[in-house]
């Protein structure tokens, strides 16, 4: 199996559920989705050793990655939760670079879209149903050890899945 790989995005085109009709060798994620290179990344690995081990969740590898990134076993969920819906901040789950989704959409690489910001930080504990009280039992009293208490959180929710 080749190894996915994840491309951080802004596009000049807003971002639909069309494309993933169009260009089905990709899986796209809403960037305010990812809590940072460290979560998609071992959503990624995790996503190859399920597939070689044989537990993956999904026949298909890039929704495979999207279900351990939402860091819950429901296809529908983490499409819901991670999917695009007209948005310029994307990221792009592929196993080579997508040159026509970004010809298509005229996107450029661009890693800040995978910054957790004070906004983002509030829409992912909504997202991922974190709350106060799990940010608090990591210590998480400033805005940058939040950050790292949510990130934290998100991917050890994505060990859990393979128990």
């Amino acid at each position: 199996m080749n190894i996915m790989k994840f491309f951080a995005l802004k596009c000049e085109e807003a971002v639909g559920h069309e494309a993933l009709a169009n260009l089905p060798e990709i899986q796209i994620s809403d960037a305010r989705a990812v809590a940072g290179e460290e979560h998609i990344a071992f959503a990624i690995a995790q996503a190859h050793r399920a597939f070689s081990n044989s537990y993956n969740i999904s026949r298909n590898k890039q929704i495979e990655v999207l279900i351990r990134a939402s860091a819950q076993r429901q296809i529908n969920v983490a499409i819901d939760r991670l999917g695009v819906d007209n948005t310029r901040d994307v990221v792009v789950i592929a196993e080579m670079f997508p040159e026509e989704f970004i010809r298509q959409y005229k996107c450029r690489e661009c890693k800040k879209v995978l910054e957790i910001t004070p906004e983002k930080l509030d829409y992912l504990k909504k997202l991922f149903n974190i709350n106060e009280r799990e940010l608090e039992a990591l210590g998480a009293g400033s805005f940058d050890e939040m950050r790292e208490a949510i990130k934290n959180i998100i991917i050890e929710r994505i060990a859990l899945l393979n128990l």
